[in-house]
């Protein structure tokens, strides 16, 4: 899924707020330029790691780290490479290493890849790189024997910039206001997920762990819309349980106890351009809510948030993950979302002030 800062793009373009700079930025949408960044990020990594000889200690450094690392940091010619493409500002380059079958892995020369352009379940084939510079294709379903440096420009690190830029361009917009302040000494009420279960995300090899995120939408007073973006940077897997005691909603952010969830995937090349344009008009221009029930407005909100996305996000696309409607202040639960694809528990948790 293409970055939430470019899905706040099309905000700034209906507020009248000037993009200048914006046509000098990579346009990860457009499959061509997506690949040649891409392309160009690898050779420049391949280089790097020839002519310092640093593929072991590279490896080994990932290998430690457990996750994404900046390409920057690993690279000393990509943070310039980067720059030249247009990938410094709302990206952050970055690098992971799949590791193959342990016994195969060693005996056989790392690879750089990248996760292709396009839909992922019309992937066949993924370009890599060797360290001698040959490109060779692997099979986009089938882990390689290998291990590969994959380099993703608008991956896990990109993606962690971009919720706080997000957030900020939602309250300029006024789809969302502060948490009004609690009395001192007193606490306020929040819902804490304390564990989340993914059935299924279908993530190639080489797209590695999931970028989730929740889109949580409620009312302010005369039915404003509030609307969040959450991070849920633990839930990496399917048909795994995770257990993150993670405060989802503020109920200071709302001026009644009701709220949705929706809740999306993070993939590399989705254009969010369009898409946001549409979301805000969707919440911002489909009408006057002052006038409708709360509990109908919430509904409301949520159905114009569903609206605007792409009719291929409800069928094959893995950018829709699921939805959890009226979740409320007061009430703990145990369930599945509307689409049956995650299965959460949450409760009401007083949030101590200090």
């Amino acid at each position: 899924m293409r970055s939430l800062r470019s899905i706040v793009c099309g905000l700034v373009a209906i507020a009248g707020i000037s993009g200048a700079a914006a046509a000098a930025r990579l346009d990860v949408s457009d499959p061509v330029a997506y690949t040649a960044a891409h392309r160009a990020l690898a050779v420049a990594l391949r280089d790097d790691l020839q002519s310092r000889g640093t593929a072991a200690q590279v490896q080994s450094d990932l290998v430690r780290h457990g996750r994404e690392m900046a390409l920057r940091e690993l690279c000393a010619r990509c943070g310039a490479t980067a720059k030249s493409l247009g990938a410094d500002d709302a990206y952050e380059p970055g690098v992971w290493l799949f590791q193959g079958q342990e016994a195969a892995a060693r005996d056989s020369q790392v690879l750089i890849a990248f996760p292709p352009a396009g839909d992922d379940k019309a992937w066949t084939t993924v370009d890599a790189l060797t360290l001698d510079g040959r490109w060779v294709q692997l099979d986009a379903r089938t882990p390689p024997a290998a291990r590969v440096l994959v380099v993703r420009v608008n991956g896990a690190l990109s993606f962690e910039r971009q919720i706080d830029m997000a957030n900020a361009q939602l309250r300029e917009a006024g789809l969302q206001t502060a948490a009004a302040p609690s009395a001192k000494g007193s606490g306020h009420w929040t819902t804490r997920l304390e564990s989340i279960r993914l059935n299924d995300d279908e993530e190639p090899w080489v797209s590695g762990a999931a970028e989730v995120y929740a889109i949580t939408a409620g009312i302010l007073p005369g039915n404003q819309a509030q609307v969040t973006i959450v991070d849920m940077p633990y839930l990496d897997h399917d048909g795994t349980t995770y257990y993150p005691r993670q405060v989802l909603l503020d109920w200071n952010q709302y001026s009644y106890g009701a709220a949705n969830v929706l809740i999306y995937e993070h993939d590399d090349n989705t254009n969010y351009q369009t898409l946001v344009g549409l979301l805000i008009q969707a919440i911002g221009q489909g009408g006057s809510l002052a006038g409708y029930p709360a509990v109908q407005a919430i509904a409301e909100i949520a159905a114009r948030i569903v609206a605007a996305m792409p009719a291929g996000w409800f069928s094959n696309d893995d950018d829709y993950v699921d939805s959890i409607y009226t979740i409320e202040k007061t009430r703990g639960e145990t369930r599945y979302g509307a689409g049956g694809n995650v299965y959460v528990n949450y409760i009401p948790y007083e949030l101590p002030t200090n």
